[in-house]
């Protein structure tokens, strides 16, 4: 499925990249909003098929930031 921006901010740090397996609660991606540091964690175990965002990217809440398969 696809992983979404729980929030507006930047992207501090991509912790994976396109073909890594991912398990439940695995860090994907770090978002800073506002001097806060923001970790999306997946909730699927899978294989990461595609990353939508570099690093130091804007995004807003709902945006796509990852696709696990």
């Amino acid at each position: 499925g696809v992983v979404r921006a729980p929030i507006t901010g930047r992207v501090a740090e991509l912790k994976v990249h396109k073909g890594a397996t991912v398990h439940r609660g695995d860090p994907l991606v770090l978002i800073e909003s506002m001097k806060t540091i923001v970790e999306v964690k997946s909730d699927v175990d899978g294989v990461v098929e595609d990353v939508m965002v570099e690093q130091g990217a804007a995004v807003k809440q709902g945006d796509p930031l990852l696709r696990i398969s």
